[in-house]
């Protein structure tokens, strides 16, 4: 940019003043250069008036316009970077990702990448129209001002309505849950339906559809992220020959793998069933399956139905579930109601 005309002007005293002319003001090229060709002010405002501000204001425009389409191309990558990231999350754990995980997998990053692209956007424009306004010579001071203000007030009423959006972003972009988990939301368990900016659906076990706004979630327990394990207790009587129980669980999920119906479903050997604990009136035996998510409740269901069937041909007994109650103290001593059976 050329600097602005300088004129010197001799004084009596052998001092030399500097006096500015032209577009000291503007500092402009154009209106230095049609000064200097000119020698007219008039001219050279005018030339600025109709040149350079339009010419200013339209740079303002065409870059504005190219950031929102290198925004716009550069959001069509994210879609293949989430993939990309699910693909290698899945290959840790040795699973492969089916066509349903994959598209929910595309429709999350769809969803991140049009809530970016919107916020790019946005600010892009706000900040091509405040340069805009101040090539105008529209004074800018007051109506930042005014925004930050009215901003600060919509901010405090609406942080909640601002949280929840926020959570629903970071959990959208995280994949902390996505439509079929089975999650923990504190308070609300159950299936999710449907996932948005601002509140996620559950169905829970009784069918009753749960609303949680996001900025309420304070931790996620995801029961079906890429793969499940499947556990089946069996409460079974002390005096039950537990090797001989092993072995016909172990049985049975080895025909259970080996069915073609439900071979795809397992993602590891199963390990050997052990006892769990030993109840006041029964032995728990805990088998557990590691299992594709998806197939998670159809394979305890199909795995209790053979282990029942089983043992049934086997001759072992499970033990139902019972509660002894034992009185004592003055009550013990109480003549009983109940009628008695002689002998």
């Amino acid at each position: 940019m050329l600097a602005p005309l300088l004129a010197q002007v001799p004084q009596t005293d052998g001092e030399v003043v500097v006096e500015l002319t032209g577009c000291e003001d503007t500092q402009s090229a154009l209106c230095d250069l049609v000064l200097q060709a000119t020698g007219s002010q008039a001219a050279a405002d005018a030339a600025y008036l109709l040149i350079g501000k339009p010419f200013r204001i339209a740079l303002i425009v065409l870059l504005a316009v190219l950031l929102v389409r290198l925004v716009r191309r550069g959001g069509k990558h994210v879609v293949s970077w989430f993939v990309r990231a699910a693909e290698k999350k899945a290959a840790v754990t040795g699973a492969e990702q089916t066509p349903d995980q994959r598209r929910r997998v595309e429709d999350r990053a769809e969803t991140v990448r049009r809530v970016a692209r919107s916020l790019c956007v946005a600010l892009i424009w706000s900040i091509a129209i405040l340069l805009i306004l101040s090539e105008l010579g529209v004074n800018l001071f007051p109506l930042l001002a005014a925004a930050g203000v009215a901003g600060l007030a919509v901010g405090l009423g609406a942080q909640a309505l601002v949280r929840d959006y926020l959570t629903g972003l970071f959990m959208l972009a995280e994949g902390q849950l996505t439509v079929g988990d089975e999650v923990d939301l504190g308070e609300a368990v159950g299936f999710v339906e449907d996932v948005s900016l601002r509140v996620t659906t559950l169905r829970d076990i009784d069918g009753n559809l749960w609303y949680v706004p996001n900025g309420q979630i304070v931790r996620v327990g995801n029961m079906s992220q890429i793969w499940s394990r499947a556990v089946v207790d069996l409460r079974l009587p002390y005096d039950a020959d537990i090797p001989r129980v092993k072995e016909a669980i172990q049985a049975v999920t080895a025909a259970l793998r080996s069915d073609p119906d439900w071979s795809d479903a397992f993602l590891a050997d199963a390990p050997e069933p052990f006892v769990l604990d030993l109840g006041p009136d029964a032995i728990v035996v805990r088998t557990t399956l590691r299992v594709r998510r998806e197939r998670l409740r159809p394979i305890e269901r199909e795995l209790r139905e053979r282990v029942q069937r089983a043992f049934g041909e086997a001759g072992i007994e499970l033990q139902p579930p019972r509660q002894v109650v034992v009185l004592e103290g003055p009550w013990s001593s109480l003549p009983s109601s109940a009628p008695t059976t002689p002998g």
